[in-house]
């Protein structure tokens, strides 16, 4: 054997050793804690950004609308009593802007009528979080449904970019019913797809 073909040998062999070793190295569970690094990076992330959303933020949003129907509704007022009038009966120095009737439908009101019981703050938090729990079953319905069956890293990878989302914290900001939403239409898919509407 010529000197350069022991040189092309040991070449080769080199090749193939640093070969094997990054497949031994690029494992799925090497793969799985990466995604789960990821995931807790995003979930921090997104949390930070949510916190001073959920618990500082002083701004009457959208779900103002919705609160202030199902007070009425409590206080024996007409439910789509004139904004200006019904706003300050319940939030003290409050006013109610350019918005004089909630153009929100009966359903909408009807969900929010246990939030009623809570003043304006404490039912936004309230609210928020029955929609994230929504978005969170109706993402873990949809999973399931295809057949995905997920690691914990992989869970943690998939909340970690829902929660860094910008929709998420708009969602959150303004404390809209998507969350719900998405619940009903999924489940309402799953009802079709099973020929069925329970679920």
């Amino acid at each position: 054997m010529t000197t350069l073909s022991r040189k092309r040998n040991l070449l080769m062999s080199a090749c193939n050793a640093e070969i094997v070793s990054l497949s031994e190295r690029n494992t799925p569970r090497s793969n799985s804690s990466f995604l789960g690094l990821i995931g807790t990076v995003l979930c921090v992330w997104g949390g930070l950004q949510l916190e001073p959303v959920l618990l500082r933020d002083v701004q009457l949003r959208d779900f103002l609308q919705e609160w202030t129907s199902a007070r009425n509704w409590r206080a024996g007022r007409p439910v789509y009593q004139d904004m200006a009038e019904s706003i300050p009966f319940h939030i003290r120095n409050a006013r109610a802007g350019d918005l004089h009737f909630n153009p929100h439908p009966p359903v909408a009101v009807a969900i929010a009528l246990p939030f009623g019981a809570l003043e304006y703050r404490a039912s936004l938090l309230a609210w928020n979080i029955f929609s994230l729990l929504a978005i969170v079953l109706a993402v873990d319905l949809l999973i399931g449904q295809f057949g995905y069956s997920l690691s914990r890293s992989e869970r943690l990878f998939v909340a970690g970019v829902v929660l860094s989302s910008s929709v998420l914290r708009s969602q959150v900001l303004y404390g809209q019913l998507n969350g719900v939403l998405l619940l009903l239409l999924v489940g309402a898919w799953l009802g079709v797809r099973h020929q069925s509407w329970s679920w």
